[in-house]
């Protein structure tokens, strides 16, 4: 585990960091290094730290809300994120985003892209096109992928629209809604997504 303090040898405020006059510019590269470690893993303990209250107390977003000037969708995120991906499955070399794009997968499904992501060394934008491309190659079988990529678009679109309108409506009353999103697909098939919102 790194020492945060003692990873960073100088004077350490909350606004403010004097490094020592005796630094050298490796430990300075190791210190953006780490620096940049810390800001990929504030949400991961954050959720954790969620999750922990909502445990031990069954306090989860009322205190945080009132001594944090977090958004309530922050705090949900990094709960519901560090609850889907324990520990053990977070991957160090990928961010907080990179798993939050795949976290509607199951687990085994989910892992198998975040090391595919990290060995590739995928952005979080690339790992999203490959996903999609994965899921067009898949629907299109023989048809016209460009056919198959926009009725996917605005699938993906409609859905992302009612899921907002949903939290909108919900805000933190703990009320859940059930989405359903039809389109058409170039085979004359329907594609439809079935999924439930819950804001608590």
């Amino acid at each position: 585990m790194t020492d945060i303090a003692g990873g960073l040898p100088g004077t350490l405020t909350p606004v403010a960091y004097i490094p020592t006059s005796t630094m050298t510019f490796d430990e300075f590269g190791d210190k953006l290094l780490l620096l940049k470690g810390l800001e990929g893993s504030v949400m991961w303990w954050l959720g954790d730290l969620l999750n922990f209250a909502s445990a031990r107390w069954g306090e989860k977003y009322t205190q945080a809300l009132e001594a944090t000037d977090y958004e309530y969708t922050t705090l949900a995120r990094a709960s519901y994120m560090a609850a889907r991906f324990p520990p053990e499955r977070r991957r160090v070399g990928l961010s907080f985003s990179h798993h939050r794009e795949i976290a509607d997968l199951p687990p085994d499904v989910a892992d198998a892209w975040l090391v595919m992501a990290e060995e590739e060394g995928l952005s979080v934008r690339g790992l999203k096109l490959a996903r999609k491309k994965a899921v067009t190659k898949e629907l299109a079988a023989g048809l016209d992928e460009k056919a198959v990529e926009r009725a996917l678009n605005r699938l993906f679109k409609d859905v992302g629209d009612k899921a907002r309108e949903c939290f909108e409506r919900a805000g933190g009353t703990g009320q859940s809604e059930e989405i359903v999103v039809e389109h058409e697909l170039p085979n004359a098939k329907t594609l439809t997504v079935l999924t439930r919102v819950r804001v608590d």
